[in-house]
């Protein structure tokens, strides 16, 4: 009853934990997140390494465990695309959903090579994982005031484009009407004398000469402005690795990210599995704490080895935001710690039981961050959509809870 008790009790740890990793870089910068991701990982290396010296005397590694690890790594480096194409909470939300029904359906059918956990009463486990996987969505659709500046910046900058390529083809237009007129007067000529012959050839001689002259100029022009927009790409490509997202049609981008965000989920539900199949097949021992070391390990190496392939990329040009450095370390501290209570839990209590509170519950951290702290969510929608969040999590936790 105790180990129960205390299972409950680091699900809570680790939804509040899980939903203020982010809180600490805040109000730093960390443009294309490449870097970010980079000290994320670190900070989650360093808080393993210490508590592998200060709790395990027999320091016995598992390589299999790394696999976890990279594949939390690959899901975490996913969501930077996904952030760029719909947004921190539409994307959470999504990856959120995927997340607790890989999760669920893992501990529940035993898959990918695990053993399956049933509940005493699995109907009412499966409406309880519904109603989270609902929850979820209500704080996606709730919209910041950072969020709606952003929106905001974005349609000016349509509205920008637009003129310009309707200024730039209204320029086409002219000069192509100047064109064909230069060439209909040459080549319908009324019958005249030698003289005024002579007179209108002059004159269009004249005038081809200074559309002459004034053709290298534009062309001049137009390759200064080209090399300038050159450059200002690569600055661009140099700011913000996935750029090219933001050059796709509205549509196209929002599918894109929303495929990314499913896979992110899917990645992110299925990052116990190693561990659990070494539990499961007793290749090693059976608490998930004993693998900390190794999942932790798994997710440094993977993490460096994404930032050298970004540097490459980059041309040795990678977007570094020092003052970001020690934040980024914190929040993988943070995280960590949310991850050792979250393993503790799937220890002791089903993954059915463990997902739908661990994957649903910091969206109503975060959010609550947003609306007391920042004060950056307000507005009777938000706050009617936030007081639903909560209402269908708590119940489906409590069915979840109950089914058990």
């Amino acid at each position: 009853m105790n180990t129960t008790l205390l299972s409950y009790f680091c699900c809570l740890v680790s939804v509040v934990f899980y939903g203020s990793n982010y809180v600490v870089v805040k109000k730093f910068p960390t443009g294309d997140g490449m870097f970010f991701q980079f000290t994320l990982a670190l900070g989650i290396f360093l808080t393993a390494l210490f508590l592998e010296f200060l709790t395990n005397p027999t320091h016995q590694f598992y390589p299999f465990a790394m696999l976890g690890g990279m594949i939390w790594a690959t899901g975490n480096l996913l969501t930077v695309p996904v952030i760029q194409t719909i947004g921190v909470s539409l994307g959470i939300s999504i990856w959120g959903i995927s997340n607790l029904a890989i999760g669920w359906c893992t501990g529940t059918f035993g898959l990918f090579g695990i053993n399956a956990q049933p509940v005493d009463k699995q109907i009412l486990n499966c409406i309880g994982a519904a109603l989270a996987c609902i929850s979820v969505p209500f704080y996606g659709f709730i919209k910041s005031m950072e969020q709606k500046n952003i929106e905001k910046m974005e349609e000016v900058k349509e509205k920008e484009n637009k003129l310009k390529e309707e200024i730039i083809g209204q320029e086409e237009k002219s000069l192509l009407l100047a064109n064909s007129e230069l060439k209909g007067e040459q080549a319908v000529q009324p019958e005249i004398n030698d003289k005024e012959q002579k007179e209108s050839q002059n004159e269009d001689t004249t005038q081809l000469q200074e559309i002459k002259s004034e053709q290298p100029q534009i062309i001049v022009q137009t390759k200064n402005t080209s090399t300038s927009s050159l450059k200002k790409e690569e600055s661009k490509k140099y700011f913000n690795f996935f750029d090219y997202l933001n050059k796709l049609n509205p549509v196209g981008r929002r599918i894109i990210g929303v495929i990314l965000a499913l896979i992110t989920g899917l990645f992110f539900g299925s990052n116990f599995t190693p561990p659990q199949y070494l539990i499961d097949n007793n290749f090693g021992p059976n608490t998930q704490y004993c693998y900390l070391f190794s999942h932790a390990c798994g997710i440094f190496v993977t993490a460096s080895i994404y930032f050298i392939c970004y540097s490459i990329i980059s041309t040795n040009k990678p977007t570094l935001y020092p003052e970001t450095f020690l934040p980024g370390i914190v929040s993988g501290i943070i995280w960590e710690i949310a991850q050792i209570c979250f393993m503790y839990s799937n220890t002791y209590l089903p993954w059915s039981v463990t997902f739908s509170i661990n994957a649903s519950g910091p969206g109503l951290i975060s959010t609550l961050w947003g609306i007391f702290v920042f004060g950056e969510i307000r507005g009777i929608k938000n706050y009617i959509l936030f007081i639903c969040g909560v209402a269908t999590l708590s119940l489906g936790i409590v069915c979840v809870v109950l089914s058990r």
